[in-house]
């Protein structure tokens, strides 16, 4: 992962030992999955947790730990802190998701995935997604992050460069720069969007403000709906408040970044995993660059409806 320019050398092991992992994951819950979606047990959100989730996630906690034994570790089935998550000494902290989207592995669709990121000095630095179901890989190193503000609205966006890319089963590699289309074709745009719920009504007054028409494709998994914008498949994603943990952003926003995509938080910050929330209380939203020019009034209203800062956008509009 070095022929980009900026690329730090120091993450090619780590992307090689995540990706391992990840795919290790990956296969042990398909061997898992016929017994584990039979008695899957409730966490104390009541969400779904299985077998699989811990039988993968303990192999990704002893893989890292082996390869890497400075640096911190955050799985979702072994986190300790409940409320925040802070790197060690040398500022670097993995943040894992082993099994995303349980309810769907539950219910037997394919829309899960097993989920790897590092952070340094609190940000996405290196994320791998493998989706069990067909070994698909999306992968990202991030070279750099940097913010603009896509309008006039007042609503500042975070972009990156860096190397991501897609890994077929067959081994084919595809490089992954978004590549959404002009300005002027985005007559439709594709939203990613829960398989089960809908948005909450203040994001669905946000988005009727939207100049062009749309339409919703329902997935499960946080991360696989990020890989679908970094593929250019989807032209946004917006993750509702306090429904997503760092673990369910911090792979995908490695990926998004490093493949020229846009990352916004409704207060205006980019992540920062160090010290942060285990819970994203302010949601996020995930999107291509030309999405964002094109669509910046509607983001404006979606990031400040999320934080809260918005409550009279109904009646401005």
């Amino acid at each position: 992962c070095t022929d980009e320019p900026g690329l730090p050398e120091m993450y090619e092991e780590e992307l090689a030992v995540a990706l391992r992992l990840a795919r290790a994951a990956a296969e042990k819950i398909i061997a898992l999955r016929a017994t584990a979606v039979l008695n899957p047990d409730r966490k104390e959100d009541f969400s779904f947790v299985t077998e699989a989730d811990r039988a993968a996630d303990e192999l990704i906690r002893n893989g890292l730990a082996e390869a890497f034994p400075t640096d911190k570790i955050v799985t979702e089935e072994s986190v300790d802190d409940k409320t925040s998550a802070s790197a060690g000494e040398n500022g670097r902290m993995w943040i894992v998701d082993p099994l995303d989207g349980t309810k769907e592995f539950v219910r037997g669709t394919d829309d899960y995935v097993v989920m790897i990121g590092l952070a340094v000095d609190g940000k996405p630095a290196v994320g791998v997604l493998v989706q069990p179901s067909s070994m698909r890989c999306w992968t990202g190193v991030v070279s750099e992050i940097r913010s603009f503000q896509p309008g006039q609205d007042g609503v500042s966006m975070f972009t990156g460069k860096g190397k991501a890319e897609l890994v077929d089963p067959d081994g084919a590699v595809s490089k992954l720069p978004l590549s959404p289309p002009a300005e002027s074709e985005l007559t439709t745009l594709k939203l990613v969007v829960s398989a089960s719920n809908n948005f909450p009504e203040y994001i669905e007054n946000a988005l009727e403000a939207c100049p062009v028409g749309f339409e919703r494709v329902r997935m499960g998994s946080a991360g696989l709906k990020a890989a679908y914008v970094a593929t250019g498949n989807a032209d946004a994603y917006i993750g509702v408040p306090k429904k997503l943990s760092i673990w369910d952003s911090c792979a995908p926003a490695a990926v998004v970044l490093a493949s020229g995509g846009c990352i916004a938080t409704a207060d205006g910050q980019t992540f920062s995993y160090e010290g942060a929330d285990l819970l994203h209380t302010q949601g996020f939203i995930t999107c291509s660059e030309a999405f964002a020019r094109t669509c910046s009034g509607v983001m404006a209203r979606v990031a400040r409806v999320i934080s809260g800062n918005g409550t009279a956008l109904a009646e401005q509009r």
